[in-house]
C-alpha cells in the first residue's frame, strides 16, 4: 500500500485536538460575525469539524503507522510576540494556557513524535525568515526519509539541513 512510502509526517501547527474557538464561532452572537466576516462559503461545516469534542475523537484514534517519523513544528509566542491575526484568539484562550492564537500548544502537537518549537512565532508563523526555516526542515526530513539518519534534538536545524548536502 501507498503508506509503506511514507517516511515523516510533519505537522505544523495543526489542530489536531480541535480549538473552543470552533465552538465560540458557532454561537451566537459570534456565529453572525464570523458568517458575514470569515466563512466565504457561508458554511459553518468546516468550523464544526475543529471542534474540540469532534477533533478529540478522531484524535484518540491517531496511531501514526509504524516507522513513520512524526515531525510537529509549532508556534510558541509569548505575549508580546502574537500577531494580529492571532490576537483575538490568543487572548480569548490564554486563561487556559500556553496556546499560539488558534489552539493551546499541547493540542497542537500528535503523539510519538518529534517537535520543533518554532518559540516566538503564533500559529500563523509570520517571519521574515520562514522561506528559509521552512526549507531547512523541508530538507533535514528529506535527508532522513532517504538516509533514515535523525540528528540530536536541539540541534541546529538549518544547520542539519546544510549538512544534508
Amino acid at each position: 500500500p501507498a503508506v509503506r512510502r511514507v517516511k515523516v509526517w510533519v505537522n505544523i501547527g495543526g489542530l489536531l485536538r480541535g480549538t473552543p474557538l470552533a465552538d465560540l464561532g458557532t454561537s451566537w452572537p459570534v456565529s453572525w460575525f464570523v458568517y458575514l466576516r470569515v466563512l466565504p462559503d457561508h458554511s459553518f461545516a468546516g468550523i464544526r469539524s475543529l471542534s474540540p469534542a469532534r477533533s478529540v475523537e478522531r484524535f484518540n484514534h491517531l496511531k501514526p503507522p509504524p516507522g513513520v517519523l512524526v515531525v510537529n513544528y509549532v508556534g510558541i509566542p509569548l505575549s508580546g510576540q502574537i500577531s494580529d491575526q492571532a490576537r483575538s484568539g490568543y487572548r480569548q484562550l490564554l486563561s487556559e494556557g500556553p496556546n499560539d492564537g488558534l489552539t493551546y500548544v499541547v493540542d497542537a502537537i500528535a503523539p510519538s513524535g518529534v517537535t520543533i518549537p518554532e518559540l516566538g512565532l503564533d500559529h500563523y508563523f509570520l517571519s521574515p525568515d520562514i522561506e528559509i526555516r521552512t526549507l531547512a526542515l523541508a530538507r533535514a526530513l528529506t535527508h532522513y526519509a532517504k538516509q533514515g539518519e535523525v540528528w540530536a534534538v536541539g540541534g541546529d536545524a538549518r544547520q542539519a539541513a546544510y549538512d544534508a548536502e
